[in-house]
């Protein structure tokens, strides 16, 4: 009898924590951000990949570029993500980090608009459902914190 408890208590637990229960443990709470196309899909939020015209920006090689919803969660062991269908996030991607040396994205260029997430990940906040089929990106030199000129267009294709 205590063996037949001890697997009901076992398979109750297993439900509870497998991965189609959505259960989640989110270490840093507050808005997420994916790493990737699989992890966006995973959490409910994907809304499609874009193409860029350039395999690089500034010699940084991008690896992917794709539109989410926005998402956040309380964090904690049984977290689930809350997403805003009115808002969304374009995420750029890196195959290596955007500062190295001292130099890089926010230090001496910038994709206008956007905003550092993490050493690979730079993302730009929007408050609508849908964004347009093609889309321009300037990027520009900065100088002490000051931008100083465009050295280059990022122009992103949505893969449909």
């Amino acid at each position: 009898m205590k063996s037949c408890k001890l697997y009901l208590y076992s398979v109750f637990l297993f439900a509870i924590f497998d991965e189609g229960c959505r259960f989640h443990y989110i270490e840093n709470p507050g808005s997420q951000i994916s790493s990737s196309i699989k992890v966006s899909k995973e959490n409910s939020v994907f809304i499609n990949a874009y193409k860029p015209n350039l395999d690089s920006i500034n010699g940084i090689l991008i690896d992917t570029v794709f539109a989410e919803k926005k998402y956040s969660s309380d964090g904690g062991f049984f977290s689930n993500y809350r997403i805003d269908s009115d808002k969304l996030q374009l995420i750029i991607v890196t195959h290596d980090y955007l500062v190295r040396d001292g130099k890089g994205f926010g230090v001496d260029w910038i994709i206008q608009g956007f905003n550092p997430y993490s050493g690979k990940i730079t993302y730009r906040d929007y408050k609508q459902r849908e964004l347009p089929d093609s889309m321009v990106m300037e990027v520009d030199s900065m100088n002490n914190g000051h931008l100083t000129h465009i050295i280059g267009k990022l122009t992103l294709y949505k893969i449909k």
